[in-house]
C-alpha cells in the first residue's frame, strides 16, 4: 500500500507493472519534467571479458546505439579483459530525449567489441552485447545521487556462457549543467591544442599551458572504518588547495567519475 507521503515517482514504479500502465503513468507526468532533463551516462568499467587475442585478452571499446541510430562510441583499451573507462576514453555522453522516448525505443543497446588493428581481412570482434531498458535508464532520471549499475553482458551467439559484466552509471542533469559541461571540456582541450600549436618547435618554453588532470581510481585503501572506506581527494598547488573530489562511499577501490569531480 502507497501512502500519501510517497513521492510520485516511487509510485509510478510501484504501480507501473505494464508497458502499457508504465506508458500511461508517464504520459499523466508533467512534460516539463520530462523536456528540461538530459540523462548523463557514463560507461564506468567492464570485467571478465571474452578473450579474443592470441596474447589472453582483447582490445575492448564499445558503441551505443538508440533507436536504429548509433550514438556513441568509446575509444578501445589495450590488452584488458576488465577495462576502465574514462573521460580519456570518451566514456561520457549525454542523452536528450523525454522519458517516453526511452521506453517507445526500447532503451539503449551496447556493443561490446574487440579492436584489431585492420590487418588483412580482420575485423572487430564482437564481446556480446547488453540492452539497458527504458524502466532501468529511467531511475537516472529520478535518483536523487548517481544511479550505478553493473549489468551482465549477453554473449555472442553460441560463442560461450558467459561474457562478463558492465558497469553503468546515470544521472539528470539540466539543459544548463550540459552546456557547462560541453563548453568547459571544449575549452581545456582548445586552449592545451592553441598552446602547443602556437610553441611546437620549442615545446620546452610554452608559458601559457592548461592542464586537465583526471583522478580516475584508486586500488587496496587502507580500511578507516569497519571493512571499507569512504575515500574523497584533495589536490593542493603550492600552499593551495585547488580541487576536492566527492566521498566515494563505502569502499576501497573506489572509481571516480564526472558525477563525484
Amino acid at each position: 500500500v502507497v501512502g500519501d507521503n510517497t513521492p510520485k515517482s516511487k509510485i509510478f514504479f510501484q504501480q507501473a507493472g505494464s508497458c502499457d500502465q508504465t506508458l500511461d503513468a508517464l504520459s499523466a507526468m508533467k512534460a516539463a519534467d520530462l523536456e528540461d532533463k538530459i540523462l548523463m551516462i557514463e560507461i564506468l568499467s567492464c570485467r571478465d571479458l571474452l578473450i579474443k587475442d592470441k596474447t589472453g585478452l582483447s582490445d575492448p571499446y564499445v558503441k551505443v546505439k538508440f533507436g536504429n541510430k548509433d550514438i556513441h562510441k568509446t575509444d578501445h583499451i589495450l590488452q584488458t579483459i576488465n577495462p576502465i573507462y574514462t573521460e580519456e576514453t570518451k566514456n561520457t555522453f549525454v542523452l536528450g530525449c523525454t522519458a517516453m522516448e526511452l521506453y517507445q525505443k526500447g532503451g539503449l543497446y551496447f556493443k561490446l567489441k574487440d579492436w584489431d588493428r585492420g590487418i588483412g581481412l580482420s575485423k572487430n570482434d564482437s564481446l556480446g552485447l547488453i540492452q539497458v531498458s527504458g524502466d532501468t535508464l529511467y531511475h537516472g532520471f529520478l535518483a536523487e545521487e548517481d544511479y550505478k549499475k553493473e549489468i551482465k553482458i549477453s554473449p555472442p551467439d553460441g560463442q560461450a556462457d558467459e561474457a562478463g559484466y558492465m558497469t553503468l552509471r546515470c544521472r539528470s542533469i539540466s539543459r544548463e549543467e550540459n552546456l557547462s559541461f560541453q563548453n568547459k571540456t571544449r575549452g581545456v582541450f582548445k586552449r592545451l591544442r592553441n598552446s602547443i600549436t602556437k610553441n611546437k618547435k620549442h615545446i620546452s618554453v610554452i608559458t601559457d599551458l592548461s592542464l586537465l588532470v583526471e583522478i580516475v581510481s584508486c586500488q587496496n585503501l587502507p580500511m578507516a572504518d569497519c571493512n571499507r572506506s569512504d575515500p574523497y581527494v584533495k589536490i593542493k598547488w603550492g600552499d593551495k588547495d585547488v580541487h576536492k573530489t566527492k566521498v566515494v562511499k563505502r569502499t576501497c577501490d573506489p572509481i571516480f567519475t564526472i558525477g563525484t569531480r
